[in-house]
């Protein structure tokens, strides 16, 4: 018998919007500052939809899991450090952009804020898939 998964309906929701901002980004010219404006605002909600997410795994789950598997949840907590950092990291590109002047400077700063959302996604996407494995068994 499956045991039920109660993360998929919250990481289904969370892997659609990664996949709609990951196109968005793609597809953004951040050298038109009204495109770049609704790239940043779809990243700034990817952040804090991620940083929420991980808050409540940590708050709901993780008091029933560490005592069946503290190591388990020991990794998870650096899982999500290293996700804050990728967080961290596009915040300060995200500032870099908004800083920059010249169309060659905002090309620069979103060809990297493309870059650091890549990672961003697919760290958040094998994260998911690490939590739909381990913390429902």
């Amino acid at each position: 018998m499956d045991r039920y998964n109660i993360l998929n309906q919250v990481h289904k929701g969370l892997k659609a919007f990664l996949y709609d901002t990951a196109l968005l980004t793609q597809q953004t010219d951040f050298t038109i500052v009204d495109e770049a404006s609704l790239a940043q605002e779809k990243i700034a909600e990817a952040m804090y939809l991620f940083g929420q997410h991980a808050f409540y795994i940590e708050r709901l789950l993780f008091p029933f899991v560490v005592e069946y598997n503290p190591g388990l949840i020991s990794s998870f907590k650096q899982q999500y450090q290293a996700n804050a950092v990728l967080i961290q990291r596009l915040r300060g590109l995200l500032t870099a952009y908004e800083h920059a002047v010249s169309s060659d400077e905002k090309h620069t700063a979103g060809h990297a804020i493309q870059k650091a959302f890549t990672g961003f996604v697919v760290a958040h996407l094998e994260g998911l898939a690490r939590e739909d494995s381990l913390l429902n068994s």
